[in-house]
């Protein structure tokens, strides 16, 4: 995974929050740049998930757009609110082996574009 854009971070998820959701900071580490959220929050942030202490890692999803997530291992998507959330990427990566499961209400779309 390269550097964050100018301006951004890169967050690894180390599954140490009280709940599996995206935004919840004690799930993050960052490992670099920005000076905003203690998460993955805009288009200059990337984010990591490589390491969790459950399989499949539960992640919790909402609604943001960020730069690239790397995906290192098993992971099962869901829907923070219930409803539907989705997490757009500019670029998504799958180091295998990793098998990534999401419900209906989760989803990731790599856009390719991210300004």
């Amino acid at each position: 995974m390269c550097a964050s854009p100018a301006g951004g971070a890169v967050f690894v998820w180390d599954d140490a929050g009280a709940d599996f959701d995206w935004d919840t900071c004690g799930n993050w580490q960052s490992i670099g740049g920005g000076g905003g959220p203690c998460y993955p929050v805009n288009c200059k942030d990337d984010a990591v998930i490589s390491d969790c202490d459950s399989s499949p890692c539960d992640v919790n999803l909402i609604d943001r757009r960020i730069d690239d997530l790397t995906i290192a291992i098993d992971v099962a998507f869901d829907a923070v609110s219930g409803e539907e959330d989705g997490l757009l990427v500019d670029t998504l990566t799958i180091a295998g082996p990793a098998e990534v499961t999401a419900t209906a209400e989760a989803r990731i779309r790599a856009t390719g574009v991210c300004p």
